[in-house]
């Protein structure tokens, strides 16, 4: 398992610029769609207040060495962050990494300060 130089777990940071969201729903149910395809490529969907994260690439946590258990995701946007913790993940191997159905977190982990490069 890889951690970072103060032991603690790797942190991925992917930004999400606004030009890649999109409105979708209607006025009553609205969704939104975030897409990027350079990269990290990452499509999320939230809608009806069920959030989908799909990602690929370099600047996420390695599946070299699976199982890697619990993932937390955290999504800061202007008006706050959107937080999960799988509780359960149902495909756990080199290949892919998937979490099950589960409640948004009432609190947001501290996001750990990144160690500089040495």
């Amino acid at each position: 398992m890889l951690l970072r130089g103060d032991g603690q777990l790797p942190v991925s940071v992917v930004a999400l610029p606004a030009s890649g969201w999109k409105r979708s729903g209607t006025a009553s149910r609205p969704g939104y769609l975030f897409s990027s395809r350079t990269g990290t490529t990452v499509s999320i969907s939230w809608k009806s207040g069920k959030l989908v994260v799909k990602a690929k690439g370099s600047l996420l946590r390695s599946l070299a060495d699976a199982p890697i258990g619990r993932l937390a995701l955290r999504i800061e946007l202007a008006s706050g962050s959107l937080c999960a913790w799988p509780a359960v993940a149902i495909t756990d191997s080199t290949a892919r990494w998937q979490a099950s159905k589960s409640q948004p977190a009432s609190t947001c982990p501290a996001i750990p300060p990144t160690p500089a490069a040495s």
